[in-house]
């Protein structure tokens, strides 16, 4: 019968490499020291150029001193707050959502992995759907509530994906009358 002896990796976990110094490590950031949030695109940290370091180990929420404070639609913090345009201020300027400083980071970096001609282009439709999933997909990573939701947003998509595949001009104009009534936001 065979057995796993840890001798035959060296006496340790063969995950842990001993040289390892995160100090040392180009794509390491170190978590903000007052929250202890982690996403890169949310912290400020930036190299000095001679020693390497770390010139600031603080998430966007936590130095800010200038914004208004906000619950987030995200991840439902009461933290310095701004509007975030979900397709693109030069796509769809009405469709926004008021976020934290670092949810904000965090869909803006999701935004630039969009193919370019975004920018400069009308793209209307893809530039709200891409725009909606990414909202979907980091409330599902940042939300306290994400897992109790996630088969009702599950169905929502494919509902969504479902009326993309039908939609045409007198579908559209179908949707004037339903969001006049009030029944969406």
């Amino acid at each position: 019968m065979d057995t796993y002896n840890d001798s035959d990796m060296g006496g340790h976990d063969p995950g842990y490499d001993p040289g390892y110094d995160p100090g040392y490590d180009p794509d390491y950031t170190p978590p903000c020291r007052v929250c202890g949030e982690i996403d890169p695109a949310t912290l400020r940290a930036r190299r000095q150029r001679r020693s390497g370091r770390h010139a600031s180990d603080v998430c966007l929420n936590c130095a800010d001193t200038r914004h208004r404070p906000g619950r987030c639609a995200i991840c439902s913090a009461w933290r310095p707050y701004e509007v975030h345009h979900v397709a693109g201020a030069r796509q769809a300027p009405t469709l926004t959502i008021g976020v934290c400083l670092n949810c904000h980071a965090v869909l803006s970096a999701r935004q630039h992995l969009w193919s370019r001609d975004w920018l400069t282009s009308p793209r209307v439709a893809r530039c709200i759907v891409q725009g909606v999933l990414d909202v979907v997909f980091v409330w599902l990573q940042r939300s306290p509530v994400a897992d109790q939701t996630r088969g009702l947003l599950g169905m929502l998509g494919r509902a969504a994906l479902l009326f993309m595949a039908y939609m045409n001009p007198a579908t559209l104009s179908d949707l004037t009358g339903l969001v006049n009534t009030g029944l969406l936001p």
